[in-house]
C-alpha cells in the first residue's frame, strides 16, 4: 500500500512539474519566463527607492529636491539633493515624438539617465531599464509639440512647445514578457 501511494505521489509530482514547465500545455510558463522572473525578482530587491525623491526642473537639468535613502546593489544609499544632474544622452527627440528617460542612483550616489527609443505614439513607450548597480528613482516623459525639438542638456523642460512629466518612481517596475495566459 505505501508503495503504491509512493508511486501515484511521483506520478502526480512529474505530471504537475510537467504542466508547470511547459511540457504539456503550449500556454504554461517556459523555462527562459521562470529564469527571467526570478532574475527580476532579485533585480528588485536588491535595487529600491524607499521614498520619494521629490525630482523637478525649471532648467536643461533635473534637481533632486529630497534625501531619502536608496538600496543599491544591497547596500543603502542615501541621496544627495544637488540641481545639477545632467542627461547622459543627447539625442534630440524630434517633432510630434515620445521618449522617455529613466532616472536612476548608482552605489557611488552619482545619478545618471537612460533614454529610451523615440517613437511616434505614446502607447509605444517603453521605460529603458537599468543594468546592475543602478537604481530607478524616477522617470522624465518628454511630448514634443508639432513645431517643437527636446535636446537633452539644451532644451528646458519648461520650454512651451514641449510637454514634460516627471514622475517619482518608489519602487521598481519589473521588464517582465511572459506568456499571456
Amino acid at each position: 500500500m505505501k508503495k503504491l501511494f509512493a508511486l501515484a505521489l511521483v506520478g502526480s509530482l512529474l505530471v504537475m512539474s510537467g504542466l508547470f514547465a511547459g511540457q504539456i500545455t503550449d500556454k504554461a510558463a517556459r523555462a527562459s519566463d521562470v529564469y527571467q522572473l526570478r532574475k527580476e525578482l532579485v533585480y528588485a530587491a536588491s535595487h529600491k527607492l524607499l521614498g520619494s525623491a521629490a525630482i523637478s526642473s525649471a532648467t536643461v537639468y533635473l534637481t533632486i529636491v529630497s534625501t531619502p535613502t536608496a538600496i543599491v546593489n544591497g547596500a543603502f544609499v542615501t541621496l544627495t539633493a544637488t540641481s545639477t544632474v545632467s542627461f547622459s544622452s543627447t539625442t534630440s527627440v524630434a517633432a510630434s515624438k515620445y521618449c522617455l528617460f529613466a532616472i536612476g542612483i548608482e552605489a557611488d550616489g552619482s545619478y545618471v539617465t537612460k533614454q529610451s527609443d523615440i517613437v511616434a505614439y505614446d502607447k509605444d513607450l517603453v521605460l529603458p531599464l537599468f543594468d546592475q548597480g543602478t537604481t530607478l528613482i524616477g522617470q522624465l516623459k518628454i511630448v514634443c509639440d508639432a513645431d517643437g525639438v527636446f535636446t537633452p542638456g539644451t532644451t528646458s523642460v519648461t520650454d512651451a512647445s514641449i510637454t514634460a512629466t516627471i514622475t517619482n518612481l518608489a519602487g521598481l517596475p519589473l521588464s517582465l514578457t511572459v506568456n499571456q495566459r
